[in-house]
């Protein structure tokens, strides 16, 4: 009988090992996981905030969730002033009827419903006026929708592309110059 009973406390704290063997292994992978996806939000937080380019996310309430210091740079409009706010608040500020007409304003509206309706990308390039410098900037903007908790946002992604707007528009000018030197050469 004391036989059977150690036995079957052998049995029984053998279990027990490996049941903690197997819980120390789900530990160790979960820790695992989460250094793991903690490196990622680093990076991705690197980028995001680092990027030359204007960053925003929106929530599914049209809420601004992120901005990151590309926009601040873009628009002068600063992140402290944009997170939280609705989307066409903060965009009120730059999109004014002396910069927009009422129609542009709402084709921007529309394309934007059919990002988070339809599940569409879209992208288009316009003029905006910095909030701090005043200066009018050229924006290639691409809109697109992200899938995240059950639910769709959107990100917007701008770039400056004035300097490349300027240089094609100086291009022909450039060309022209070149030509007149030919011609006197020749």
């Amino acid at each position: 009988m004391k036989a059977k009973i150690k036995l079957s406390i052998t049995k029984k704290i053998d279990a027990d090992m490996d049941n903690q063997e197997e819980i120390i292994k789900r530990l160790e992978a979960e820790n695992s996981l989460l250094k793991k996806q903690a490196e990622d939000e680093s990076i991705f937080r690197s980028i995001f905030e680092n990027s030359l380019d204007g960053i925003i996310l929106i929530g599914a309430d049209n809420t601004v969730k992120e901005w990151n210091r590309g926009f601040e740079d873009m628009l002068g409009i600063s992140k402290k002033q944009a997170i939280g706010k609705n989307l066409w608040e903060v965009f009120g500020l730059v999109l004014s009827d002396d910069t927009y007409s009422k129609e542009e304003i709402e084709e921007l509206r529309s394309r934007l419903n059919d990002v988070i309706l339809r599940k569409q990308q879209t992208n288009f390039v316009r003029k905006i006026v910095n909030l701090d410098t005043r200066q009018e900037r050229t924006i290639h903007t691409l809109y697109f929708p992200v899938y995240h908790s059950e639910t769709y946002t959107m990100c917007i992604i701008c770039r400056d592309i004035t300097v490349n707007d300027n240089n094609e528009k100086e291009l022909p000018v450039g060309k022209e110059r070149v030509q007149v030197q030919v011609n006197i050469l020749s």
